[in-house]
């Protein structure tokens, strides 16, 4: 890369550097004008008794002492914020500054706003308004006034306090000031004073009005409040357009559009007799550089009819004052950098990233940006970008208030003069001529002539904008407004092809170079040059007639760009005219009058002039309908900036004016978009039936930027061609937080680390700029895909650049066109013989006719047969797919020809032909395999759920049935038959969604390395690249003759100038969903992975997300290991239209080790594999509160699968699949491998179901055990303990054991006591392999007359069991603890008596040798949100034996517990077991019998599949109880026993049966017995009723929070029950 440019060094700055601070209006206000609200105020108003004003120094010394009482607690370092502002009446003012300066006058009317009462003008010369955060300074402040004031004659004055209390108005409910700017920026542009206003640099206007509230109005409820507001109590902008709201009513615009900003310093005053916490009424205070603002403002109040008027009372008084500078009160400025005096930012507002890069809301953005808060804060961007960009966001707020109302162009027709029917009429009126004609009034008329121009919003300029120009709010999600020119005989025909005038579909790039080498006019004046020639070339009269309708079109065209540039100019300079702006200004925009002026007809010869080209043909091209990308700008400006005399810095604040403009148009509120999509627009398989998702990109008008990568050229060895653009456009994308332009970064292995470091902090702050392609790839993948004898050069296949999205297109060179096929509609053709069966039922039975009629599910006897039906269904599906796309080629230039973008895309003009008419170089087809990685989740479900014998589970036809009934959630006619009742119905499913509970606990694609699914993705994809080759390359009849008609017509013959170019395609498979995958879902059915029908699919090539109607928990996985999944040579390397996947980091990701994974990416160190990576940065939670709050997190932006967008913009599906892709992993150990990223994975199905885990858990829950404990030495330890404790078993007798997967040998028997303290309290069998107990046994005798004893401190938790820690501890406590071995029992260092261990202490020994052989309490720690420490042996039974009780508290009587399960299901049976015992020693009582012990069992059981926390303790599939009661023949007690267990998963249901039959369930069938050698191993009672009567004690067993929780409407919603 060459060296960059450097930077100034000599004081000087760039055209609007910014000056010093002191010597900026900032740096000259007041002090405190700025400063936040604070707790208290008093505001003190000074009339005079005559017209005789006092001396002027009578004030001023005044405020000389309160200014020196402030600086005093300022240097003291108080911070109480103790300052006041004083304000004057204008009139006063003049004449105590001896006429040197000029004031906005305030009138003599009595009101403010003429025909209205409200606002009052009461003619007081003099205002305090004192502020502090501290009573007793408020007081002497107070004081010092009042006393001075009471020593000047001639005068009377009067004193409001004020107690903002919790700084919220209306009855504490609402806050003020939410809108008031932050930043530096914006207070200069709109609060204070400057050159060219009437006022002195850092002065204001001020507006106060003393207002009454109308508590009659006001008592009422807050929703109501918050409709006269605008606003939420929560301070969030209420979703509403009703008229009179207030906040909509005070929004006014100046004549350019802009919105100009106040700053509000409100403050309630008094106390209402009406209520308590009610305020008498509101000291309104509001600050702005002019006062026609305020009365632009109160005007537009009074005119709408605000409905906030109604709730305050007419004003008692106020009117306008002026507030003087520091300067001009004699005052020492303070700097604004001091933190109490600096712009006051709201806590609403005060939210952020801790990375330092990335930004929530746009106030929080600008204050930091100006205040000296940025991570680097000698890196911001300049004063002039701050500024731009302050206003942009300003204009963002508008979707709030309005919804968009474009409408419609008026017809060709209506512009047309004499000339042009001239024209028309010699060419029949053809077309192209039209569509020239289209363009060029478009261009000139629409932009500029009102109405279009206001209602269109194209025509405007900012005097600091260095690029001017404004794109239109066009969207592929919300469509276009194009210049209608077909006739009426043409509309049937055109709507019958699927095109209309908007057809065109951009998904290309120009050659933007074409106009930067030669200007406009050099480029018409070779067209007429053309068209001067045709005469003498040989061409039959339809060719001639055919060359010059191109040319003429082109020109009008070029000329329409003309009349756009010229119209900016003058737009410009009859701007500096206008008196509103200060001289700097008026010359800035003559500036931009020349400089375009100068574009009109010459090229560029400056950076900045190559840079506004580029633009404003990117803009003129977007404004007639063409969405064209921006391409390899890096290039195109590069050789501006080597040749210009530009420092870096004035090169990057153009680049960051561009930045602004390509991205300033942004909706922000779905509600106000306005939907300008019909039939035949956007014809991207060249026809549209304008059906297609549009929720997902309504901001996406395909805007890519693409930076680095390789030079174009034939050179063996390629050179980078990375330069100081290049990190220009990195330092844009890193420090603007917009979403376009979406920015691409072509990687390779020559890519300079300045370029990896750059994007690895863009990366950082979010929005998945840039997008990261691998030229040593998709280099190779694309020079492969030309297909029928069509080649793709090495130049042009190193010119790539990103289209639309992230497919790779050739610049200036590709015509781009392309279609979707769902893969996993192939599954569904394999499984439902040739059928979709998401429409199956009563109306199309088995379901929608889509292919041939395959085997039935009951013949399909193999998984290798069904792989070959699904292959058999692709080899028909994707030449039908080939054969619709190609098929429409032509539509689009019958109707909606491309002039204008011709004239930039190789090869239309030398062969005179239109860019959609078989002009440009290469012609690509885009084939997108959608739901990828649904379809192998799919496929890999079938096979372990029908065919694998280990895992198998169902049959193909009943699997088809439930995917048919979307897993039990629709259970329908036609597959079900309603006349067999709800309980049939029920139960099957319940079957149904039991087996989707096994089939979301498979592994996924992505998840990580599964050897299965790799294999699965490789058949896949290489039978969908070869029949897709195959279909091109030995096309079968049918689809054969369209290739050859299509290469005859288009075919072009060489000539002198040209040689021939024969007609074919560049095929190019792909993957992308793009933005819809919410929309694609739409159409599948349910899949065999779990995804319900209608759901969601995978974006790209990213794995499937978690279910919607499941938490928004998702899985995690290091990356490396994840990534090894897509490589896979067919995805690298056969995807040559991009295998996008969609990786997820946290906000706290470490700068380096993203840098690191960039290297490696670049370099291909080792298995990454995919050729396309975008990486979004946002933390679970901050998606949670933005899907929640709208204002504070407006500016999070999420990567979606083919665009960045704001995530409060998108809808809740499209919030709910992107929070189910987030999370992330910690960093991974040895070797600086990066390990925390996150994919957007499926759902963390753990064990046999679905354990949904939160994102703050999922880095700590594994299927891999990483620290294996040492079975062996933990029975050597174990020999130690005591383990004669049979009598907690009935018959004296342990369990059978090996349940727990056989691992015996690991199982310990342990009996629990306290140590130094041999009383036993009960039995574990404690498996030191999983580190959790296997079951634990009690003998519970428990009187109902003995108390229930409190629970014990939490804090007991971290006790180990002794007797299981090391060698060296053994010793230090037998030395120094004085404890006998065989009474180690359970302890913490408190516990143990005569212990004085030091050095190392007591919990030093407890780490470095207690882990090993069992669990310890920091495996628990950040898990408790999901998982309980649960106890096995539960606390509750024991809470009438103290010692027992207390002993439960111990690391080897628990196990990892889901919440949910343990609260609200788990303990209202255990509670049951409590009361059964007393019910049983009373009965004993009662019978004069001993057998009044109630012997419990309590265990756990594995899953399927092994989970691990932190990857040392297992985590049960199950939990179980076994109760055994004796009986007593001789006094008529009858034995009983019974068993039941609960899933260990949220929303879990307990399963109660007999015991014999719930020892089969445990054993697995076999003939062992929980009670061996006692009555309860033979047949006894059952406990029946057991589920009945827990339904029935549940509320009464739980304590306040448990009912609170598991009785709440939010948890039987979600779980059917309250457990």
């Amino acid at each position: 890369m060459p060296p960059a440019k450097k930077r100034r060094t000599d004081g000087t700055k760039p055209e609007l550097g910014a000056k010093p601070a002191k010597e900026r209006p900032i740096g000259k206000v007041q002090p405190g004008l700025l400063s936040g609200k604070t707790k208290h105020g008093v505001f003190i108003t000074v009339k005079f008794k005559n017209k005789t004003p006092p001396p002027k120094e009578k004030f001023t010394s005044l405020i000389k002492k309160l200014s020196d009482y402030g600086n005093k607690e300022l240097k003291e370092g108080k911070r109480t914020g103790s300052w006041c502002v004083v304000a004057f009446e204008p009139k006063l003012w003049e004449k105590w500054q001896n006429g040197t300066i000029a004031l906005e006058e305030r009138g003599e009317d009595k009101y403010l706003v003429e025909h209205s009462n409200k606002f009052v003008n009461t003619g007081e010369k003099v205002f305090f308004f004192l502020k502090s955060n501290s009573s007793e300074c408020i007081q002497s402040m107070a004081e010092m006034v009042q006393d001075h004031l009471q020593g000047i004659d001639n005068i009377y004055y009067s004193v409001v306090p004020s107690e903002t209390g919790n700084n919220r108005v209306f009855g504490g409910l609402f806050a003020d000031g939410l809108a008031n700017p932050t930043d530096v920026e914006t207070i200069e542009e709109f609060i204070l004073t400057k050159e060219g206003y009437k006022g002195s640099p850092g002065g204001s206007y001020m507006l106060t009005q003393k207002f009454k509230f109308n508590w009659t109005v006001l008592d009422t409820n807050y929703v109501l409040l918050e409709n006269v507001c605008g606003k939420t109590v929560r301070d969030d902008t209420l979703i509403d357009f009703d008229p009179r709201r207030h906040i909509k009513c005070a929004k006014i615009f100046d004549p350019s559009r802009r919105h100009p900003r106040i700053l509000r310093q409100a403050m309630p005053y008094g106390s209402s007799s009406t209520g308590v916490g009610r305020e008498e009424g509101l000291f309104y205070i509001s600050f702005a550089n002019t006062c026609q603002v305020f009365l632009n403002i109160l005007n537009q109040m009074v005119e709408k009819d605000d409905k906030l008027l109604t709730a305050v009372k007419d004003a008692e008084e106020g009117g306008f004052w002026y507030v003087p500078s520091a300067e001009e009160l004699g005052l020492t400025p303070i700097p604004v950098t001091d933190h109490p005096l600096r712009p006051h930012i709201m806590p609403q507002w005060d939210v952020k990233s801790d990375n330092g890069y990335m930004f929530y809301n746009s106030r929080e953005y600008l204050y930091r940006m100006t205040t000296g808060g940025y991570k680097d804060p000698q890196d911001t961007p300049s004063c002039r970008v701050l500024k731009l960009l302050g206003l942009v966001f300003s204009d963002w707020q508008r979707s709030w208030f309005e919804k968009q109302d474009e409408p419609h162009i008026p017809e060709l027709k209506t512009f047309l003069t004499n000339d042009d029917q001239v024209l028309l009429d010699t060419y029949d009126n053809a077309i192209p001529i039209r569509k020239g004609l289209a363009t060029y009034y478009t261009l000139k008329q629409i932009v500029r002539a009102p109405p279009y121009s206001d209602q269109f919003d194209l025509y405007r300029i900012h005097p600091d904008e260095l690029i001017v120009g404004v794109m239109p709010s066009f969207s592929m999600g919300l469509g276009k407004r194009v210049m209608p020119y077909l006739t009426d005989e043409e509309q049937i025909p055109a709507y019958q092809m699927g095109v209309t005038e908007a057809a065109a579909i951009g998904h290309v790039v120009p050659d933007y170079q074409v106009i930067l080498d030669k200007g406009l006019q050099a480029l018409i004046d070779d067209i007429d040059d053309k068209l001067s020639k045709l005469e003498t070339l040989v061409l039959s009269r339809r060719e001639e007639k055919e060359r010059a309708m191109f040319y003429h079109s082109i020109k009008m065209s070029l000329m329409g760009v003309q009349e756009y540039i010229k119209s900016y100019a003058q737009l410009a300079d009859n701007l500096a005219d206008n008196e509103t702006f200060t001289k700097a200004q008026a010359t800035k925009l003559r500036q931009i009058g020349h400089r375009m002026s100068t574009l009109a007809t010459h090229k560029p010869k400056t950076f900045l002039e190559a840079t506004q080209l580029v633009f404003t043909m990117h803009c003129c091209l977007h404004i007639v309908g063409e969405p064209i990308s921006i391409g390899r700008l890096d290039q195109l400006l590069g050789p501006f900036y080597r040749q210009d005399s530009l420092t870096m810095e004035e090169a990057q604040e153009i680049i960051d004016c561009f930045w602004i403009k390509v991205g300033e148009r942004t909706l922000l509120n779905r509600h106000a978009a306005q939907d300008k999509i019909f039939p035949g627009m956007g014809a991207v398989p060249y026809t549209s039936s304008g059906n297609f998702p549009q929720g997902g990109c309504m901001n996406q008008w395909g805007q890519q930027l693409t930076i680095g990568g390789y030079l174009p050229n034939e050179d063996t060895v390629p050179t980078s061609a990375c330069n100081p653009v290049t990190l220009m456009c990195l330092r844009a994308a890193r420090r603007l937080p917009l979403n376009a332009p979406c920015l691409t970064l072509r990687l390779n292995k020559d890519t300079p680390e300045e370029v990896l470091e750059e994007a690895a902090k863009a990366l950082l702050s979010g929005g998945a700029h840039p997008v990261l392609l691998h030229d040593d790839r998709l280099i190779p993948a694309l020079l492969d895909s030309g297909r029928r004898g069509i080649p793709v050069s090495l130049e042009d296949a190193r010119n790539y650049t990103c289209d639309g999205c992230f497919e790779p297109v050739f610049v200036g060179a590709s015509e781009f066109a392309f279609c979707t096929f769902p893969l996993l509609d192939a599954v569904e053709m394999a499984l439902n013989e040739g059928t979709l069966y998401s429409q199956a039922g009563p109306h199309f039975l088995r379901g929608s006719k889509k292919s041939f009629p395959s085997k039935n599910a009951t013949q399909i006897i193999t998984f290798e047969q069904f792989q070959g039906i699904f292959v058999e269904h692709l080899q028909l599906q994707i030449p039908l797919l080939v054969s619709f796309l190609v098929g429409g080629y032509g539509n689009i230039w019958k109707m909606c020809p491309s002039p204008l973008l011709s004239v930039m895309m190789k090869g239309c003009v030398e062969a005179c032909r239109d860019h959609t008419n078989g002009g440009t170089k290469y012609h690509d087809l885009g084939f997108m395999f959608v739901g990828a990685a649904n379809a192998i989740d799919s496929l890999y479900a079938i096979k372990k759920l029908v065919y694998d014998p280990l895992t198998a589970l169902t049959t193909l036809p009943d699997l088809l049935t439930c995917l048919k009934c979307d897993w039990g959630h629709d259970m329908k006619e036609y597959i079900f038959d309603a006349r067999g009742g709800s309980a049939r119905k029920e139960a099957k499913a319940s079957a149904f969604k039991h087996l989707r509970e096994v089939a979301t606990s498979f592994p996924k694609f992505g998840h990580g390395e599964n050897a299965e699914l790799k294999e699965l993705g490789t058949w896949m994809f290489e039978n969908v690249l070869t029949i897709l080759r195959e279909t091109f390359d030995n096309a079968k009849p049918g689809v054969k003759e369209t290739f050859e008609r299509l290469e005859k017509e288009y075919y072009i013959p060489g000539d002198p100038d040209n040689p021939e170019r024969r007609f074919g395609f560049v095929v190019l498979p792909g993957i992308g969903t793009f933005e819809a995958y919410v929309g694609y879902g739409l159409n599948s059915a349910a899949s065999a992975d779990g995804r319900r029908s209608g759901q969601p699919i995978a974006s790209d090539l990213s794995p499937a997300p978690v279910p919607q109607d499941l938490p928004a928990n998702p899985d995690s996985c290091d990356i490396y290991k994840a990534l090894k999944c897509w490589d896979i040579e067919r995805i690298n390397l056969g995807l040559s239209c991009g295998s996008e996947v969609d990786l997820m980091i946290l906000e706290d990701f470490p700068l380096d080790k993203l840098t690191e994974f960039l290297r490696r990416y670049a370099d291909l160190d080792g298995p990454i594999g995919s050729n396309v990576i975008t990486v979004t940065c946002a933390n679970p939670e901050t998606l949670e509160k933005a899907s929640k709050v709208t204002d504070a997190y407006e500016l999070v932006r999420v990567r979606q699968g083919g665009w960045t967008e704001f995530f409060i913009t998108l809808f809740p599906e499209h919030q709910g699949q992107l929070r189910r892709r987030i999370d992330a992993n910690k960093m991974a150990g040895a070797g600086g491998l990066l390990g925390a990223f996150a994919v957007g994975f499926a759902v963390a199905a753990l064990l046999l179901g679905n354990v949904n885990l939160p994102s703050n858990l999922m880095s700590y829950v594994t299927y891999t055990e990483d620290d294996s404990a040492p079975v062996v030495e933990c029975i050597e330890r174990h020999s130690n303990l005591q383990s004669d404790c049979d009598h907690f078993f009935v018959g004296d007798a342990w369990p059978s054991s090996g349940y727990m997967k056989n691992d015996k040998d690991a199982t310990l028997r342990i009996c629990h006591t306290h140590a130094g303290d041999s009383k036993l309290l009960f039995a574990t069998a404690y498996n030191a392999h999983y580190r959790i107990p296997e079951y634990t046994a009690s003998a519970i005798t428990r009187d109902p007359d003995l108390p229930e004893l409190d629970r014990p401190s939490s804090g007991l938790w971290d006790r180990v069991q002794l007797g299981l820690c090391g060698k060296e501890m053994h010793d230090a406590i037998s030395d120094k603890c004085k404890v006998e071995t065989k009474s180690w029992g359970i302890s913490r260092s408190t516990d143990v008596p005569h212990c004085s261990l030091r050095n190392p202490s007591f919990e030093d020994l407890k780490q470095s040798f207690c882990p090993d052989c069992q669990a310890m309490d920091g495996d628990f720690d950040n898990c408790g949100d999901f998982y309980n420490r649960g106890h096995v042996n539960p606390n509750g039974i024991n809470d009438k034996n103290a010692a027992v009780q207390d002993g439960t508290f111990s690391m080897i009587n628990v196990a990892p517990q889901v919440k949910d399960f343990n609260q609200c299901v788990w303990q209202p049976y255990e509670c049951a077991v409590s009361r059964k015992a007393e019910e049983v020693y009373t009965n004993a009582v009662g019978a004069e019998s001993n057998s009044k012990t109630l012997y419990v069992i309590t265990g756990t059981k594995l899953g399927r599949q092994t989970t691990w926390m932190k990857g040392r303790v297992a985590i049960p599939g199950y939990y179980w109880k076994a109760l055994c009661y004796p009986g007593d023949k001789r006094r008529g007690l009858r034995a009983f026993g019974v068993g039941f267990y609960g899933r260990n998963i949220d929303c879990s249901k307990v399963t109660s049966l007999p015991l014999d039959k719930f020892e089969a369930w445990l054993y697995n069938g076999t003939d062992a017995h929980l009670f061996p050698r006692s009555v309860c191993a033979g047949p006894v009672d059952n406990w029946d009723g057991l589920d009945d009567y827990v339904a029935e004690i549940a509320h009464d067993c739980r304590n306040e929070h448990m009912q609170e929780t598991c009785e709440s409407k939010k948890r039987i919603k979600r779980c059917g029950t309250s457990g």
